[in-house]
C-alpha cells in the first residue's frame, strides 16, 4: 500500500510537470520542452517501479521512496523561497530600491508591472521615501529597465525628483552593488521585487552589508514554476560560490 501511495504521488508531479510543459511551448520552447521531458521521465520511473514491485519489490521500494524524497525537497525548497517574501513591519523606509526584470521590446512585462505597482503603493503611503529603481539595458532593447520602471512610475503621479535611475545592473547581485551609490550611511532600506525572488534579494543584499526589508509583488502564475526552478539554481550556487 505504502509503495502503491509513492507511486501515485510521483505520477501525479509526472502529470503535473507534463502539463504544465505543454502550456509552456507557448512561451518558451526550451521550457516546455524542459518540463514536458521531466514529466515523461517522473511517469515512467512511476511505471517502472509498479513493474519492479512484482519480482524485486525492495528495489522498487527504494526507487520510489528516493524519487519521492527528491521530490518531497523541492516542495520544501519552493515553500522556503515563497515564505522569504514575507514582510513585517517594513515601516518607512529612506530608500527603496525597486529591482528590474527583462523587458520584451521596451516594454515593461507582467511581472515588472507588478513590481512597479508594489512601488507606488508604497510610495503613496510614504511621500518622503526616495526610489532607486535599478536595471541596465538587456537583450534587443534599447531602453533600460530604470528608464522604464522611473517613467510608468512619474506617469502615476510619483515625483520625479524621488526616484533615481542605476541604469547599468544586469543581475541582482549588480543591483545591490551598483545602488550603494544612492545609499547614504544609515539609510533604511526596503527592496520590492517579485515574490519569488525576495529571499535571493536578501541573501546578496545581506553579502553587500545591507539589512533591508522586502515587499513581495505578486508573481504571474503562469511562470511561477519556471522561476522558482531558476531561483533554486542560483540559491545554490550563492551558497557553493558566494555569487
Amino acid at each position: 500500500m505504502k509503495h502503491k501511495i509513492m507511486t501515485g504521488i510521483i505520477g501525479v508531479f509526472g502529470l503535473v510537470h507534463a502539463v504544465y510543459g505543454l502550456i509552456m511551448f507557448s512561451e518558451s520552447l526550451l521550457y516546455g520542452v524542459m518540463w514536458l521531458s521531466i514529466g515523461f521521465v517522473e511517469l515512467c520511473i512511476a511505471s517502472f517501479s509498479l513493474y519492479l514491485k512484482k519480482t524485486r519489490p525492495k528495489l522498487a521500494a527504494f526507487l520510489s521512496g528516493l524519487v519521492v524524497l527528491w521530490l518531497s525537497v523541492q516542495v520544501v525548497l519552493s515553500g522556503v523561497i515563497m515564505a522569504g517574501s514575507l514582510s513585517f513591519n517594513t515601516g518607512k523606509a529612506d530608500k527603496v530600491i525597486v529591482l528590474g526584470y527583462a523587458l520584451k521590446d521596451n516594454r515593461a512585462t507582467d511581472t515588472l508591472f507588478n513590481r512597479i505597482s508594489e512601488a507606488y503603493e508604497y510610495a503613496e503611503s510614504n511621500p518622503d521615501s526616495k526610489f532607486i529603481v535599478t536595471g541596465g539595458v538587456t537583450g534587443k532593447n534599447d531602453k533600460s529597465e530604470a528608464e522604464v520602471m522611473k517613467s510608468i512610475l512619474v506617469s502615476y503621479g510619483v515625483d520625479s525628483i524621488r526616484v533615481f535611475e542605476e541604469d547599468q545592473a544586469k543581475s541582482t547581485i549588480e543591483n545591490m552593488r551598483y545602488c550603494q551609490d544612492f545609499i547614504a550611511k544609515g539609510d533604511k532600506v526596503v527592496v520590492i521585487t517579485s515574490n519569488y525572488h525576495c529571499l535571493r534579494a536578501k541573501v546578496l543584499a545581506k553579502k553587500m552589508g545591507y539589512d533591508v526589508k522586502t515587499i513581495g509583488a505578486s508573481a504571474p502564475l503562469k511562470l511561477l514554476m519556471n522561476q522558482l526552478f531558476l531561483e533554486k539554481i542560483s540559491l545554490i550556487q550563492i551558497l557553493l560560490f558566494g555569487v
